[in-house]
């Protein structure tokens, strides 16, 4: 599990990576870097954590069937921390 602290990972994944998710996130990085007019300067890391987080939220959420105390046991996040991120992606 991991747990982040100021958006600092501070465990290692527990299980095997999946290489079909490294390549898709290494495609979008790369287009991205390709094309220097779609976003703005110092923000590629924001956007792809976005783009990687609202899906993660969203199965969670699903999974969990919206127990939002179960969904934070998952992700390792705070219940509070947790909320505030489906805030911020308008799911909540």
């Amino acid at each position: 599990m991991f747990e982040t602290t100021n958006a600092i990972v501070t465990e290692q994944p527990t299980i095997k990576d999946d290489k079909s998710v490294k390549k898709a996130v290494k495609a979008c990085i790369d287009s991205r870097l390709a094309d220097k007019t779609s976003l703005p300067h110092g923000r590629l890391y924001i956007d792809i954590l976005k783009l990687i987080e609202h899906p993660l939220l969203a199965h969670t959420m699903t999974h969990t069937r919206g127990n939002q105390m179960q969904a934070s046991k998952l992700l390792g996040l705070s219940r509070g921390t947790l909320r505030q991120k489906l805030k911020t992606h308008g799911m909540l």
